[in-house]
Parts: C-alpha cells; structure tokens; sequence
C-alpha cells in the first residue's frame, strides 16, 4: 500500500508547484482545477510540503493520507473495537444462562445443605440454565427426608427453592377404626402412610371428598380379604378461596386489602397446617369489583 499525503493548494498552479519543486518535494497526479491545484507527496515530504506553503503564506488542506503506521492504528482500533463486543455478548449469554445464588425458603429443621447437596450433587462450581431440569429437581428434593413439597424456580442468576417440611406424624396419625378412611376434602396427596389397612391411593393423586383412602381390610396367608382396622398418616395439598367486593374498579387500596387479607389468613393457620402460596382474580361487574383469593395450603385430609 502506497505511503502519500494528498493536498489541495489555493492560489496560482504554477507559483505552487515550482514552490515545491525548489522545496526539493517530487509531486505526482497533479490536478489543476481554476486556481486550484491538487497533487499528491510521498509521507516523507509531507513535512517538507507543509513547511513551503506556509512560509509562502499559501492556503491549503489536506485532503486525504495513507500510511502504512495509520493504517495500523486503524485497523488495531477496529480490531480492539470487535474484541471486545465479542467479549461482551460472550460475558452476557454466559451470564444470563447461569445460575451463582441459590436461595433456600421454608426451611425449619432441615439442614439448608442437605437441599443445597441436592441442587449441586454434581459438584460443580456454576449451574447451568439450560441443563437444570426444574421437575426433576424438585422430586428429588421431596424425596428428601421431611420434605413435603418443593418448588424451584429461575430468575436472573438466582435460583429460588420453596420447600414445605412435612408435619409429624403424631400429629396427623388417624386413630385406629375398624372402618374405611375416607378423605375430607378435595386435594392432591402429598404423603401417605398406611399403618393398618389397604391404601386405595398413592402420593401425587387427585382425590375427591369423600373418596376412600384406605380401605378397612387386608390380605390374610391365602389371599383373602379379612376385616382390619385402619390407621394412617396423610396429608395432601388443599385450596380455600375467600370473596369480597368493593365499589368501582379496583384500584391500590384493593391490593392492600387483599394482602391484609393473606397475612390475616396466614396468622389463622395452626402449626399442622403448611402454607404454600396464594393468587388472585378480579371480577368486574357493572358498579363493583369482586375479588376471589386463593390459598394454597397442605393440611390432614382425613
């Protein structure tokens, strides 16, 4: 790549090029355009070049320059430039795909290493995004020990994980009877576990109320059913709704009502009882808002 500074000289062409010739400065691709002359100088003549039209007070400009050093720069500025976009999209993906805070909720008596044991069984120092199965993780937290239930979920570079610690068993432990169990109310079944009599269902069941969850009956030594009494522990994931209106649409005040209204609900609980999480809807009619909260909770269901 050629090494020129290119010039534009106002005044008489001629005057400026025999300037230049006695300034000793070869001049090459000579344009002259009315009284204007341009031409170009090799990079060791610019200074030469400069230093004849300004003691000869004559106006010019450069008007272009190429140089092997210039170039350089330039293309060392371009380069630096592209490094380091390509460092920060690498930095940004590598940071939104993964996981360096894990926050453990809901836990009493169990050790937070057991569940942190758990999430990075594999010993590794970063959690990937797209390598974390979220369900799979949560099974075997609540195979864990008394656990529950567990919930994991992502955000940003923070995993959180609700756990809900299973109640005691004599606390919930039905009393021996010489008839069926039935469950109470609608739920999910959460845990059971059968001390006398035939289990009808099994952990992760949608149950109806009124559904017989362990049957008063077992097999004798040549497999015919006897009478026996039953006695179990379970629990299951229940719901509660709560209703109220107000005038209108509904507005902030609504919200801070219905947050009065999940504290106040959350504060009635018993220690049996396990609250998970609440949501709501908002139902609006022609003069008035109502408003449906609900609560998720595990509890007894027998």
């Amino acid at each position: 790549m050629a090494n020129y500074t290119e010039f534009e000289v106002k005044g008489t062409p001629s005057y400026t090029l025999n300037l230049l010739v006695k300034a000793g400065v070869s001049t090459r691709e000579v344009c002259v355009e009315n009284l204007y002359v341009r031409f170009k100088v090799s990079i060791n003549e610019r200074e030469k070049s400069i230093n004849a039209l300004e003691k000869a007070r004559r106006e010019y400009r450069i008007l272009s320059e190429n140089s092997i050093e210039k170039s350089s720069r330039k293309y060392m500025k371009y380069t630096a430039f592209l490094m380091g976009i390509i460092v920060s999209i690498a930095l940004i993906f590598f940071y939104s795909n993964c996981v360096f805070f894990v926050n453990v909720i809901g836990t009493k008596t169990i050790d937070r290493e057991e569940i942190l044991a758990v999430v990075n069984k594999d010993k590794k120092c970063v959690i990937f995004k797209h390598k974390t199965d979220v369900k799979s993780l949560e099974k075997e937290l609540v195979n864990l020990p008394k656990v529950s239930h567990a919930k994991v979920t992502l955000k940003g570079s923070f995993m959180n994980i609700e756990i809900v610690e299973q109640l005691t068993n004599t606390e919930i432990l039905v009393p021996q009877t010489m008839e069926n169990i039935f469950s109470k109310e609608d739920a999910i079944i959460t845990k059971i576990v059968v001390i006398s009599g035939t289990p009808k269902v099994k952990v992760g069941d949608s149950i109806k109320k009124g559904q017989v969850l362990v049957e008063a009956s077992k097999l004798d030594i040549n497999g015919e059913l006897i009478p026996c009494p039953t006695q179990a522990v379970i629990e299951g994931r229940v719901w509660r709704v709560e209703k109220f209106a107000v005038e209108g649409v509904a507005n902030a005040q609504t919200i801070d009502e219905i947050e009065r209204r999940k504290r106040e609900f959350i504060s009635t609980l018993d220690d049996e009882t396990k609250f998970i999480k609440s949501w709501y809807f908002i139902k609006r009619l022609d003069n008035a808002s109502i408003i449906s909260i609900y609560y998720e909770i595990i509890n007894t269901i027998v």
